[in-house]
């Protein structure tokens, strides 16, 4: 098998590897229903705060949560930029090369 189809081999198996790894599954999925939950717990207290007019209290429990809420989405983001497994591209060519071999196709 030449250079430029082995590559374009592994290069869509990486893809679908990290697209898997950063599915609606695992980490991810977790991390989204916590930030869900977050803005749904702002969008109490900001409702009380109308309702019933500001307090201190209510002030700083909204700057937690949006604290907790930027904290929330660096790990969404940092997941979503790295595999949840570490995953070597030339280890990856080594096995994809290895499995063609072993099918006779290499």
């Amino acid at each position: 098998m030449n250079g430029p189809t082995l590559e374009l081999i592994v290069s869509k198996v990486w893809e679908a590897l990290r697209a898997a790894l950063s599915s609606d599954a695992g980490p991810v999925h977790d991390l989204k229903i916590k930030r869900s939950k977050i803005e749904r717990e702002m969008s109490n207290l900001t409702n009380a705060i109308c309702n019933g007019g500001g307090s201190d209290s209510l002030d700083k429990t909204i700057q937690m949560k949006e604290i907790q809420l930027r904290s929330v989405d660096e790990d969404i983001g940092r997941r979503m930029r790295e595999p949840a497994i570490p995953i070597d591209q030339e280890h990856l060519r080594g096995w994809v090369k290895g499995e063609l071999s072993d099918c006779g196709h290499c």
